[in-house]
């Protein structure tokens, strides 16, 4: 079978999120998965049922080569919590403008997947008061820079997956503005190295 799930290999039905890594999730994907809209400092508790699924690509012989592309935008406009940076947890921000999103999936005659994937785009955010209808600006405009980039690699000899996020207030001087770095790799010889990082003005 090409997918099946496993026994159980964590603890259920908890399992805790490391903040580094919960803190530079999109507010949708935080709200998904139930979790706390602002940064956290102690470790996330997620339900789980202990088990994952597998992706079986030991033995295929219908074997698939191509290239696959997606390739649009989204537009945004909605308010989010102010994801770094924040005075404090009532800070929200209406975020409007185009990500444009662009990926490519490349499957080879010898079986080898490669994955690139690119988002990137300028945002005008509006500090506003979320428990107003509809919520009202408390602040002046501004913009901000969002690129991220994230690649993969699976072969018989190398299962390699890589992740770079910016954020960047612009100008980032000023108070509480500041940009967000995130870094995930993970590869060859049990390589895993995660950092987030904030740098904020005073």
């Amino acid at each position: 079978e090409p997918l099946f799930p496993t026994g159980p290999i964590n603890p259920s039905p908890w399992r805790a999120i490391n903040p580094l890594v919960y803190n530079g999730l999109p507010a949708d994907l935080r709200a998904a998965i139930g979790g706390p809209a602002g940064d956290q400092t102690d470790p996330i508790p997620i339900a789980n049922d202990g088990s994952a699924t597998v992706l079986n690509v030991a033995a295929t012989h219908d074997t698939r080569t191509g290239v696959a592309v997606q390739d649009f935008d989204i537009q945004f406009g909605q308010v989010i919590p102010k994801p770094f940076c924040a005075s404090s947890p009532a800070d929200f921000l209406y975020v409007q403008g185009p990500v444009h999103l662009r990926q490519i999936n490349v499957f080879t005659p010898s079986g080898s997947y490669v994955s690139q994937f690119h988002a990137t785009g300028h945002l005008e955010l509006t500090p506003v008061n979320p428990l107003t209808d509809p919520p009202t600006p408390v602040g002046d405009s501004y913009t901000a820079l969002v690129n991220q980039i994230q690649s993969g690699i699976m072969t018989d000899r190398v299962t390699r997956a890589s992740s770079f996020l910016l954020q960047l207030e612009i100008p980032p001087s000023g108070p509480f503005r500041g940009r967000l770095v995130v870094r995930l790799d993970v590869g060859p010889g049990g390589v895993e190295r995660a950092s987030a990082e904030a740098q904020c003005a005073p």
